[in-house]
């Protein structure tokens, strides 16, 4: 494994351990503003998203209703 590839696979452990981490502060009742490039995982963690695309607003509202939405599938989801 290269080096890149090691450093990528690392961020991607702590992005999956602090997601848990957050979702318990949700519960608690703390407001979090979250900023994630990954939007499975921005999605499954919010009430309400914003999608930006060339830095302005695409688009923005429930997670499922984002997810509802063709061209977010597409290019954000990989669906």
């Amino acid at each position: 494994m290269t080096v890149a590839a090691r450093k990528f696979a690392a961020r991607l452990e702590q992005v999956f351990a602090l997601f848990p981490r957050v979702k318990v502060l949700k519960a608690s009742g703390l407001t979090i503003l979250l900023v994630e490039e990954d939007a499975h995982l921005a999605f499954a963690t919010s009430d309400h998203a914003y999608v930006i695309a060339d830095g302005r607003l695409f688009s923005e509202g429930a997670p499922a209703d984002l997810r509802a939405r063709r061209e977010i599938r597409q290019a954000y989801l990989g669906l």
